[in-house]
């Protein structure tokens, strides 16, 4: 279910306006295409959003990272 939740975050991140921050705005399209982006990466087997989303600047801040790096780390990889 984390893994899941941070997926999703990652996806309104970059995929939506304000970056998903404001629950107003999100509607049931941003959900049709985060399933349809889950598929296609599983089916592609292409990286996952969390760990592309480690390389930008964002989680150079240690106090993103270590956390991200625990609950994305062997015991819960796809």
């Amino acid at each position: 279910m984390r893994r899941a939740c941070l997926e999703l975050s990652s996806f309104l991140e970059v995929g939506t306006h304000g970056g998903g921050h404001d629950p107003g705005l999100l509607r049931a399209e941003h959900v049709h295409r985060f399933l349809a982006d889950q598929r296609h990466r599983a089916r592609h087997l292409l990286r996952s959003l969390i760990k592309a989303a480690r390389s930008n600047l964002r989680f150079q801040d240690r106090r993103v990272a270590g956390p991200e790096a625990r609950l994305t780390g062997p015991a819960s990889t796809v």
